[in-house]
């Protein structure tokens, strides 16, 4: 986070369960308590309306930006229909592998809003997600809790983590007992933050634009992770990229094969000890 920032716990409305999700925020996460109409600083807050939790960005003044807020709802995602099911989208493309493995252990170590571990937890797999950010994995709980209200089998096959995915992954390798409480992980998913590139057209969308706003000035973490997973994933590493990224190769280990999306690509490394 950058140095200076500010975050707090917001309410907006009177409902008497908001206002007291909203106290219990508060105490567990040691932040002020402000009603909506408070002045709510210079970071981002964690927005509690309606029964939902969100992210609210900064009010700055800046048009379209000031104030965003951003609800992630998994209940929106289509996992039911034919095409939202369907087994050759590139996640699952990039997450099964060519043989189409079904029910694997999948670690989404930068959760993120959760929306790639509801995905694949949808269709089969049993998914770890990891998300550091304290703010951030409140909002990805709520997702997953109202989620299992309308799925609750899928639900059932993800278990939220929050902690700081490189160090967990560094734990594991320098020491496997570390994790006999956690299932090991036949893939490990990393959807890190992509780079911001200069004179790149459109703008990011607003879940990634207040992701990035939490994240602050943190540094690329893609290969220091890529590098770490490879430790421990028994099958494959799969890492999203921009499509014009450079392509990472730790140890001079490159990609051994790469499934293309809509401006973005997955890359697939497989550990140094397995040549499945």
């Amino acid at each position: 986070m950058d140095k200076g920032e500010t975050a707090c716990v917001q309410v907006r409305g009177e409902r008497d369960h908001d206002l007291a999700r909203a106290a219990r925020l508060s105490a567990i996460l040691g932040l002020p308590l402000l009603r909506d109409s408070s002045e709510s600083g210079n970071g981002t807050s964690l927005l509690v309306s309606g029964g939902r939790l969100g992210l609210k960005a900064p009010e700055t003044g800046e048009p379209n930006e000031s104030g965003a807020v951003y609800f992630p709802d998994w209940t929106r995602i289509d996992t039911a229909s034919p095409a939202g099911r369907r087994s050759r989208q590139p996640l699952l493309r990039a997450v099964q592998g060519r043989r189409g493995g079904k029910g694997l252990m999948v670690w989404d170590v930068t959760a993120g809003w959760g929306e790639d571990a509801w995905i694949l937890a949808a269709l089969g797999h049993r998914v770890l997600a990891v998300e550091r950010d304290p703010l951030v994995y409140f909002c990805l709980l709520d997702a997953w809790s109202r989620a299992a209200l309308e799925a609750p089998v899928a639900a059932g096959r993800i278990r939220p983590v929050r902690a700081d995915a490189e160090a967990m992954l560094q734990r594991l390798a320098a020491d496997p007992g570390s994790g006999d409480f956690l299932p090991w992980p036949d893939v490990v998913y990393l959807d890190p933050l992509f780079p911001v590139y200069k004179g790149k057209k459109g703008r990011e969308k607003k879940p990634m634009r207040i992701l990035r706003l939490r994240a602050g000035n943190a540094v690329d973490d893609a290969e220091d992770l890529l590098r770490k997973a490879l430790m421990v994933s028994r099958l494959r590493v799969v890492l999203k990229r921009p499509r014009r990224a450079e392509t990472l190769a730790p140890a001079g280990r490159g990609p051994v094969h790469t499934v293309a999306g809509r401006g973005y690509r997955y890359d697939i490394y497989i550990p140094p000890r397995d040549t499945a």
